[in-house]
């Protein structure tokens, strides 16, 4: 069998994420602080959950309702199950390896996804563009080669986890930088303000260790590597993950349909900006078209 490069993509982004967890648990803390002895069954509740997520059934809950993956009908399953098995085959997987659905959201494109450590989905607009003759069965296959590239290189691993960990970190960032956005639009210099607000950040941390201030210290240094460095060095994982899935479907002799098929249903990942999920497209087919077959 031919494996991405060995690099365990999922326990990096879980490292990588150590401080939006903990941004989770202030946020907890700080909502539950009245409930005294209770806030440590709130937290061991807040915990339970993601250690279920790492169990099969949990998982396909999860995807159904978080990301709105079905199983196919059987119009769908007339069309995928033929391509499964032949990217199963390719991988010299077996079928046990992976769980297979649709996701029926017109605004996905032609797109797969990978997620969690057993779940894979096809798009609907996939499914259409295969029976319409847009996609062609090369083409197909190896799109299905690339996320199951994902789930042996385990790079989905435990992101329906970390998802739950870190949601009460980002929901709350995401109101605070709501309220902070709506500020810079009515207040110009507001604007400038939050671009300073890192080197403002840094001279105080500097200001604060002179002084021996070291429990603030480490909140403004953790606070900094929660709002600005963990999100930049995820989005780095993740295209470096792309581009080992990307290898192992051109081992696999995949590479040439999976190039054809980028450039024809390329779904606007955009590689220029630092936070992109996604290397950039030129970049993905020049690696594609380049790397010999296995």
């Amino acid at each position: 069998m031919t494996h991405p490069r060995e690099r365990h993509w999922s326990a990096l982004r879980a490292v990588c994420a150590v401080p939006a967890v903990c941004g989770s648990l202030v946020v907890l803390g700080i909502a539950f602080a009245a409930a005294g002895e209770w806030a440590v069954l709130v937290l061991a509740g807040w915990l339970l959950p993601a250690v279920a997520l790492l169990f099969r059934p949990f998982e396909r809950l999860s995807v159904h309702l978080v990301y709105d993956y079905c199983w196919p009908n059987p119009d769908e399953a007339a069309t995928l199950d033929p391509l499964r098995r032949l990217a199963l085959q390719r991988a010299g997987l077996d079928d046990a390896v992976a769980d297979w659905y649709v996701r029926r959201n017109g605004e996905v494109g032609v797109n797969g996804f990978a997620a969690g450590g057993r779940s894979l989905a096809v798009s609907r607009g996939m499914i259409e563009a295969c029976q319409s003759g847009r996609l062609t069965e090369g083409q197909a296959v190896a799109m299905l080669t690339h996320e199951l590239g994902h789930l042996v290189g385990r790079a989905t691993r435990f992101n329906l986890a970390l998802g739950w960990l870190c949601a009460p970190w980002r929901i709350s960032a995401g109101l605070v930088g709501a309220v902070v956005r709506g500020i810079a639009r009515r207040a110009p210099g507001a604007r400038v303000g939050w671009l300073l607000m890192p080197v403002a950040g840094g001279i105080a941390i500097v200001q604060l260790a002179q002084q021996g201030q070291w429990p603030s210290v480490a909140v403004l240094v953790g606070l900094g590597l929660v709002v600005w460095v963990q999100p930049l060095v995820d989005a780095v994982l993740r295209r470096d993950s792309e581009h080992a899935a990307d290898a192992y479907t051109a081992r696999l002799g995949g590479g040439a349909d999976l190039a054809a098929a980028l450039r024809e249903f390329h779904d606007g990942h955009s590689g220029g900006r630092w936070r992109a999920s996604h290397p950039p497209l030129a970049s993905r087919v020049e690696r594609l078209t380049a790397a010999p077959a296995a």
